[in-house]
Formats: structure tokens, C-alpha cells, sequence
């Protein structure tokens, strides 16, 4: 009976001239070995690696790996986070960020449990050949500092995080959100998932498709790129979402589509955001009757609309 040593590979690998002999490799051997393994009927999440970053590497394998595991689960998450973010105008998300800085977390006047895990957070980052972002400034890293983005519910009005703003991916989702966010049905299930099927064409999967083409487009083409395979790897990632929406996406909009600054809400990453479209683009009027004055047209305004228009259209 044969026992195998490993799980099956993709792909079969050679094996040496004379069974029984060991054959001398480099280091590099041993990882490409690894990304041959097959994890065919993997469907649960994966939370076991070994770094405080571990969140930010799963989203971030996921889009530069298509071999990955639950690559398909985590880019539903990443897609729905980006439409949560990229529509709060739309869906009146009350959405707010807060920027954390490592250094200053690991100051010893900080709370010792805060302190040790930020200390853990700035020894352990990643990379800065892992961010997608252009040159930072001198001295400095893209993983300084920590932007956690919250939303707060409209019933309780209490506020929960939702993801943060990720060097790698831009934006990386939260693996778990306390509750469902209200208004927006593809967050129900504990987690975001894929949102294109409660999208309504103009009123968001046009502002949305803009939104992610900005970012394809503009953030992520800097000057000086610090890893062009993972910012194009990326860029895929951000056309298969538009290609969900059906739509063809826009950096520079045309009237009545317009991207709107969002307050800076993403710290100098996302710097804009959806926004819905004009009032008096609107081709929706009544016009009221009157015999002893011209006929003039009304246009009705419903800021509720956004959050009722959950089904896309027919």
C-alpha cells in the first residue's frame, strides 16, 4: 500500500532518476512546492497564519493567487466592503474612519494590552514591496499607520468595524461584522458578501462602476509604481466587479454621474466616492395643471428612495 507524503499537486511533479535518493534542492524548491498543492473542496475560512496581519494576506492572496483556497468567498467580501464604502452617500451610511498610528500606540503611557499588540502589528509588517500604493514618503511605511473604518447602525446607534484601509488591496473587509448593517441586504449574513444582485442599474451599479474604475484608473497608476505585478493583479480584480455590474465604468463621468470627494475618508487612499445622480438629470416629472398659469414641470425628490431600491432592474 502506498502512503502519500503530500496532498496531490496541480500539477504532477518530476520525480529523480534513482528511487530512494535524496536529491539536493534550494530553499526556493520548497515554496514552489507549496504553491502546487491542491485544496480542491476547501469551502471555510482560513485563520490559522501565523502573523497579526493575517487578514490583510488572505485578501491579499486571494486577488494576486488564483489558485487560492477561498479565493472566490474573500473577493465577495472585498467587492461588498468596496460597494458598502464606495455607496454610503447613496445608501446614508454613516460612515467614519480613524486613523491609528503604531508609534504612537507604542508609547508606554498606552494601555499595556494596546500597547503589546501594536508593538506585535509594527514588528510583524508587511513588506513594503507588498503595498500597491506608489513610493511612500522617505523614512516612513504604508504600514505606519492603520485607518479602521466603522459604521454606525441607525437603530442602536452604535458603531462597528467594518474592514481597513490595506496598502495590498486598498481596502480589506472585516472576516466577521457584529450585525447586519441596515439598508444593505448583502451584509446579512454575518459578513459581506457579493452585492451586485441587490444593486438597481442607474440608481447604484453606475456610481459603483465609476467609482472602482477611478480606482483601476487613477490610484492605482502612480508615477512610480513599488510592485506593478500585484497593482495589475489587482487591477483585474477591480474589472471583474465592473464586469459583475454590467456597466461600463467611467473615471471622468459624464453629466449627472458625478464622483463626489468623500471627506478624505480613507486617508488619502480612496479619495472619492459615489455619488447619485443629479436631481435634474432626473427624467422623472409630473407636471401640474393650471389654467391661469403655464404649466411648469415639478421634480419629486424622495431621499429615502436609495435604500428602497433594492432589486435590480428588470
Amino acid at each position: 500500500m502506498n502512503h502519500l507524503w503530500f496532498p496531490a499537486t496541480q500539477d504532477t511533479l518530476s520525480k529523480g532518476a534513482n528511487p530512494g535518493h535524496w536529491q539536493g534542492h534550494s530553499a526556493q524548491a520548497l515554496g514552489e512546492l507549496a504553491s502546487q498543492l491542491s485544496y480542491d473542496g476547501i469551502t471555510t475560512q482560513i485563520n490559522s497564519l501565523p502573523t497579526p496581519w493575517s487578514r490583510a494576506v488572505q485578501i491579499e492572496q486571494a486577488i494576486i493567487n488564483p489558485h487560492y483556497p477561498t479565493r472566490d468567498q474573500l473577493l465577495d467580501e472585498l467587492f461588498g466592503c468596496m460597494a458598502a464604502v464606495g455607496l454610503s452617500d447613496i445608501y446614508h451610511l454613516k460612515l467614519q474612519a480613524e486613523l491609528l498610528h503604531f508609534e504612537e500606540l507604542c508609547d508606554d503611557s498606552t494601555e499595556p494590552a494596546v500597547r503589546r499588540f501594536a508593538t506585535s502589528l509594527r514588528a510583524n509588517r508587511p513588506k513594503e514591496s507588498q503595498s500597491v500604493l506608489g513610493e511612500p514618503p522617505k523614512d516612513a511605511s504604508r504600514w505606519d499607520k492603520l485607518t479602521v473604518f466603522t459604521i454606525d447602525d441607525a437603530r442602536t446607534h452604535q458603531s462597528q468595524p467594518i474592514g481597513f484601509a490595506s496598502p495590498s488591496s486598498i481596502l480589506c473587509p472585516a472576516a466577521q461584522l457584529l450585525w447586519p448593517i441596515a439598508g444593505v441586504p448583502w451584509s446579512d449574513e454575518g459578513r459581506f458578501n457579493d452585492p451586485t444582485p441587490h444593486l438597481s442599474l442607474s440608481q447604484h451599479k453606475q456610481p459603483l462602476a465609476n467609482w472602482l474604475e477611478y480606482l483601476k484608473k487613477v490610484i492605482l497608476n502612480p508615477q512610480q509604481k513599488v510592485n506593478p505585478s500585484s497593482v495589475d493583479n489587482l487591477c483585474k480584480v477591480l474589472e471583474g466587479f465592473i464586469n459583475r455590474l454590467k456597466v461600463q465604468g467611467r473615471p471622468r463621468p459624464e453629466k449627472g454621474e458625478r464622483i463626489h470627494k468623500a471627506n478624505e475618508i480613507m486617508g488619502g487612499i480612496l479619495t472619492h466616492s459615489a455619488a447619485p445622480v443629479k436631481s435634474e438629470d432626473n427624467r422623472c416629472r409630473v407636471v401640474l395643471k393650471d389654467k391661469k398659469a403655464e404649466n411648469k414641470p415639478v421634480i419629486l425628490v424622495d431621499p429615502s428612495m436609495p435604500r428602497q431600491l433594492q432589486k435590480a432592474e428588470s
